[in-house]
């Protein structure tokens, strides 16, 4: 684990950032930090997490505790890498000692590189996804019983998520649920009828609970705990589990009331599953830093993208053309680093989004990410048109 001194300089940017919102809030216009606890009245540790508009003073307290401490310690039933062997130490997390790919017993096909989809895109968006299938392990799609995709000599696992716990809840009688009820249940419905034999290699945990309905999971600590029990708690020990990712980024409140209505001190989970939408690689380090201190885990990096998080305006071409790089190098360096995939979430501009929704070809941003995995940027340099 890297020294306090060397993650002062994370702190000190810690400290003076303020607390983001998500994209989901500037693209629906709809929704404002939930208020009170969704769904009970339970006092303490039950309120999905807002978004304040200043670090609290606690988290950097917890985040200066020895990372041996009970909340970031333990490991989790399917866990046998330790991220911080043999690497130096890094303010961010550990680095590897020159600049070629680390990979964990975590990291799929040995291949950090993915893509977070959606819902159908390895029908929809069967092109795209050949083009990328050489240079990726592993995609997404928000559901549990994700299929692997094949391209020829090339097979991406198809890695699943247990999106919510089949009962979505909502703050807000006005919110435009439309068919997310239904999709909840569904897919936790999908999570149920799982093989038992053979098990999942990997099983992402809830999305977002940390967030309003119903682009998020929205659960609080106590009602995500009692779901994790007889789910993701109680799967094969040959499934590696992913923690809840949070929409609030380092700014999260949500995962240690959640550990303590599990009544556990030690991680319960393989790796840490983050979101973070930044518009500078400093700003993703921040959060990858925060999360391999605060929890002690491996990073799983399951959705990131390039957008101001506090105007949530997506960033420009130029600024895609230099972050792309920058953030996959870090990523690749990183020892805490286990996996990343690119979001095509919605809510992140016109610049960023991996495939064009009309003609389901790459967009200079996702030839730009492209490029980048096949080794076609060099070190240090931006893409180009």
């Amino acid at each position: 684990m890297p020294s306090l001194s060397a993650y002062a300089s994370v702190l000190c940017t810690i400290a003076t950032l303020s607390k983001a919102q998500h994209p989901h809030f500037r693209q629906w216009n709809h929704y404002r930090p939930p208020a009170a606890d969704p769904i009970s009245s339970v006092a303490s540790s039950s309120a999905v997490s807002t978004a304040p508009t200043s670090t609290q003073s606690v988290a950097v307290v917890e985040l200066a505790a020895d990372p041996a401490s009970a909340v970031a310690t333990s490991s989790a039933s399917g866990s046998t890498s330790d991220p911080a062997a043999s690497s130096a130490v890094s303010g961010t997390g550990t680095s590897s000692a020159d600049s070629s790919a680390s990979t964990s017993s975590i990291t799929p096909n040995k291949n950090k590189a993915g893509i977070s989809g959606f819902p159908g895109i390895q029908i929809t968006n069967k092109a795209a996804l050949d083009t990328f299938s050489q240079y990726i392990s592993y995609y997404t799609d928000y559901w549990p019983n994700t299929t692997d995709f094949v391209n020829g000599d090339y097979t991406v696992i198809g890695v699943g998520m247990l999106w919510g716990n089949g009962d979505l809840n909502t703050s807000d009688p006005t919110a435009p649920l439309g068919d997310a009820v239904q999709q909840d249940t569904d897919r936790y419905n999908a999570f149920e009828a799982l093989p038992t034999s053979p098990a999942p290699a990997y099983m992402m945990g809830f999305y977002e609970p940390d967030w309003p309905a119903p682009y998020s999971s929205n659960m609080n600590p106590a009602t995500a705990a009692a779901s994790w029990k007889t789910t993701l708690g109680a799967m094969s020990k040959d499934t590696l589990i992913g923690s809840p990712s949070m929409a609030t980024q380092f700014n999260e409140e949500w995962l240690t009331p959640f550990m303590q209505e599990l009544g556990v001190t030690e991680v319960p989970w393989d790796y840490t599953c983050i979101h973070t939408n930044k518009n500078t690689s400093q700003g993703v380090m921040d959060d990858v830093g925060y999360y391999w201190w605060k929890y002690g885990k491996p990073i799983w990096v399951s959705e990131f993208s390039c957008i101001d998080d506090e105007t949530w305006v997506g960033c420009d071409q130029e600024t895609v053309y230099s972050f792309i790089p920058e953030v996959v190098d870090f990523f690749n360096t990183n020892d805490s680093v286990v996996a990343y995939g690119y979001s095509n979430g919605a809510g992140l501009g016109d610049v960023w989004p991996l495939i064009n929704s009309v003609t389901g070809d790459l967009t200079p941003s996702g030839n730009c990410y492209l490029d980048v995995l096949q080794g076609k940027v060099a070190a240090g340099a931006s893409c180009t048109a």
